[in-house]
């Protein structure tokens, strides 16, 4: 009997250790997890505090921080001539009021309806490119002519109604002529 006491014990005491141990693990894992979000709090508090100082002292660094602010200011070149170079890429440019992207043949912002700088060599479709020329006429005797049926004009999603122009799905004001679509 006194066997089975002692391994009785034995049994008891080690799952007593087991579940201690078990414990100890998942207490080290919380604080280990509590350790990690006090860290990245830390950094994203660092860098706010980076981000402030240089926009309030981009103008005029202390020495010791100019050789970054010279990187920075590279940094945020490069971005923005890339950031163009994908827009001309797709075919668009941005809007100087709102932001929106708009294509680059537009001469109106189709979400806040402001006028847009047409890229050079382009003309508006609105403005008139060339004078009309007067071409000389001449009498002809009237014939009978069958009457040619005009072809039915297609429907075009989001077609201005005062140009006809297609402008893209979504587009508040149209891209040619600005007006405000439905």
């Amino acid at each position: 009997m006194a066997f089975f006491e002692s391994v009785g014990e034995k049994l008891s005491s080690f799952g007593s250790d087991v579940s201690n141990k078990t414990k100890n693990m998942v207490d080290l894992s919380n604080m280990n997890s509590q350790l990690r979000t006090c860290e990245d709090n830390l950094r994203k508090t660092h860098m706010q505090i980076g981000e402030l100082y240089y926009q309030m002292n981009k103008d005029n660094p202390a020495p010791e921080f100019a050789e970054l602010f010279v990187k920075t200011k590279e940094a945020e070149a490069a971005i923005a001539q890339l950031k163009q170079s994908i827009l001309t890429t797709r075919g668009l440019k941005l809007c100087p009021n709102c932001g929106g992207e708009m294509p680059v043949e537009a001469s109106t912002c189709t979400k806040c309806g402001a006028a847009l700088a047409v890229p050079a060599g382009q003309v508006a479709a609105t403005s008139s490119a060339a004078p009309a020329q007067t071409v000389p006429t001449q009498t002809v005797p009237a014939q009978t002519v069958p009457a040619q049926t005009e072809e039915p004009r297609k429907i075009v999603a989001n077609a201005c109604p005062s140009c006809g122009t297609e402008n893209t799905p979504g587009a508040s004001f149209c891209e040619n002529c600005g007006t405000k679509l439905n």
